[in-house]
C-alpha cells in the first residue's frame, strides 16, 4: 500500500539524485555529452546528513555511505514499443545501466523486469520501490509502492502484474520511479561495478502514456495461443452435415489466424473420416465433402491454398466402435495438423522409422518363408525318400517272396519227377543202385 513521507525522508531518498544533477550541470549544462553522464557517485554520509532511521529494515531507510544512481538524460528519456502477433514490449532505456521493460509473450503472462548491460549488477537482496516527483513538481512527495527482492541473472528485478500497476499509475501521472538496492553488496556478489552502497535506478515518465498507448493496443492483438495449442485441432460433424457449424468455424477461425502470423507455417494437412453407415463409394464421398468444406473455409479466411493438403479416408480408419451412436460419432471427424520445419522433421524421421520397421518386418517375413519353404522342401524331399525306399522294400519283397515260391516249387517237383523212374525190388526196398540214381537225378552229385 503506498505511503507518504516525511520532508526528512524526502530529502534522504531526492538528496543524492539533486546531487547527481548538481555535478552534472557544473560540468556544462548545455553539452549533450556531460548531460548524458548523470550516473555519478554522491558521497552524503556523515553524522551532518545521516538522517535515516537505522533500525529500518526497509534499505531506503537506513543509513547510506556511497550511492550510485542511474537515470536517463532528460533529452533522450523515451519509452519505446516493439508490436509483433507473438509479443509486445515498451522498453525505456536508461544510460549506463540497461533497460526497464514491459513485455508479455504468447503463452506468457505480462511481466516488468530491469536489465542491465554490460558489466553491471543491480545487488541481490531486498530493494525498494519508490516515486520520484520531477523538479516542477513541488507539489508531490515521494510515495513508497513496495518492496520486491532482487535476484541473480539478466533480469534481476521482476514484477508481475498486480506489482507493477502502481508503477503504471505513477508513470501515467509522470511520476519518475526509483529502485533503490539494497545498503551493501553481499561479500559473495561481483563487486566489479559498484562498492560497497546502494544502486537507485530512476524511470522517467517521459513520453510514457503515448508509448505505453500504442503498447496496450499490441496486448489487443496479440495472438494468444502457441503453435502447440492449434497444431492439432479435431473436428466432429454430424450424420447429416450440410455445412461447418459454429464450433468449427470457430476453431479454424484460430488456424487460420495463426498461420497467417506465423511465417514457419509449412503447410495445413486436413483429413476427414466417416463412420461405415453408408457403402464405402458412399462414406468416401463424404469424407469428401467435409475435407473439401474445411479447406474451403480456411482459403477464405486467408490461409494461402498452397499450404493446404486435403485427404479423405471414407471407413477406413475407425478409431471408435461402428456399432454404437457415440463410435459413430467418434469416427466422423476431420484433423486439421500444421506443419513447421520441427514437426515436418519430426514426421520424416516418423516416416523412416516405420519404414525401417517395414523393411525389418519384410525381410524377416521372407526369411520366415524362406525357412518354410526350404523345411517344406526338406520334408517333401524326405517323403519321397521315404516313399521310394518303402517301394524299393516293397519290390524286393516281391521278389524274395517269387524266389522262395520258385524254390519250394522246383524242390517238389525234383521229388516228385525224378529224371528217370526208379525201380523199386520185389520186397519194396531200395537197392542201392536205385539210390544212386535218385542222387544223380537230383543233381547232388556232380557229373565226371
Amino acid at each position: 500500500m503506498s505511503k507518504h513521507y516525511s520532508p526528512r525522508r524526502v530529502l534522504s531518498i531526492i538528496l543524492p539524485f539533486i546531487c547527481n544533477m548538481a555535478y552534472a550541470q557544473s560540468n556544462g549544462a548545455d553539452s549533450k555529452s556531460n548531460r548524458s553522464q548523470i550516473v555519478k557517485v554522491a558521497a552524503y554520509a556523515g553524522p551532518s546528513v545521516k538522517t535515516l532511521d537505522e533500525s529500518s529494515p526497509n534499505p531506503s531507510s537506513r543509513a547510506i555511505g556511497t550511492t550510485k544512481i542511474y537515470a536517463a538524460d532528460i533529452l533522450n528519456a523515451d519509452w519505446k514499443t516493439q508490436s509483433g502477433s507473438f509479443s509486445c514490449v515498451l522498453t525505456h532505456h536508461i544510460e549506463g545501466f540497461g533497460n526497464a521493460v514491459f513485455s508479455r509473450k504468447t503463452g506468457s503472462g505480462e511481466i516488468f523486469y530491469l536489465t542491465p548491460q554490460g558489466s553491471v549488477v543491480f545487488p541481490r537482496g531486498a530493494a525498494s520501490i519508490d516515486t520520484l516527483p520531477p523538479a516542477w513538481r513541488s507539489d508531490a512527495i515521494p510515495v513508497h509502492l513496495g518492496d520486491v527482492t532482487a535476484v541473480a541473472g539478466d533480469k534481476p528485478v521482476k514484477l508481475a502484474p498486480t506489482a507493477f500497476a502502481p508503477l503504471l499509475s505513477q508513470l501515467t501521472g509522470e511520476m519518475k520511479i526509483m529502485f533503490t538496492s539494497a545498503s551493501s553488496v553481499n561479500a559473495d556478489q561481483d563487486t566489479s561495478t559498484s562498492a560497497s552502497g546502494v544502486m537507485r535506478v530512476v524511470l522517467d515518465p517521459k513520453n510514457f502514456s503515448s508509448a505505453y498507448k500504442s503498447y496496450q493496443q499490441c496486448l489487443d492483438v496479440l495472438i494468444p495461443y502457441t503453435f502447440a495449442q492449434v497444431s492439432s485441432v479435431l473436428l466432429h460433424y454430424s450424420e447429416k452435415a450440410e455445412g461447418l457449424n459454429a464450433t468449427h468455424k470457430t476453431e479454424l477461425n484460430k488456424v487460420a489466424r495463426y498461420v497467417k502470423a506465423d511465417p514457419s507455417v509449412l503447410g495445413v494437412l486436413i483429413d476427414a473420416h466417416s463412420d461405415n453407415q453408408g457403402s464405402p463409394e458412399e462414406n468416401d464421398a463424404i469424407s469428401k465433402q467435409e475435407s473439401e468444406w474445411v479447406s474451403a473455409y480456411l482459403v477464405l479466411q486467408g490461409v494461402d491454398a498452397e499450404k493446404i493438403t486435403a485427404r479423405w479416408h471414407g471407413d477406413k480408419f475407425p478409431v471408435g466402435n461402428n456399432k454404437t451412436e457415440d463410435g459413430r460419432l467418434q469416427n466422423r471427424r476431420i484433423t486439421v495438423r500444421l506443419e513447421n520445419e520441427e514437426t515436418r522433421q519430426l514426421a520424416e524421421e516418423r516416416a523412416s522409422v516405420r519404414v525401417a520397421a517395414e523393411e525389418r518386418a519384410a525381410l524377416k517375413a521372407a526369411a520366415e518363408k524362406k525357412k518354410e519353404e526350404l523345411a517344406a522342401a526338406e520334408k517333401a524331399k524326405a517323403e519321397a525318400e521315404a516313399e521310394a525306399l518303402a517301394k524299393e522294400q516293397e519290390e524286393l519283397a516281391k521278389v524274395a517272396s517269387k524266389s522262395r515260391k520258385v524254390v519250394r516249387a522246383e524242390h517238389v517237383s525234383t521229388k516228385m519227377a525224378p529224371k528217370e523212374k526208379i525201380g523199386v525190388s520185389s520186397n519194396g526196398k531200395i537197392t542201392t543202385e536205385q539210390i544212386t540214381k535218385m542222387v544223380d537225378g537230383l543233381d547232388l552229385v556232380p557229373t565226371q
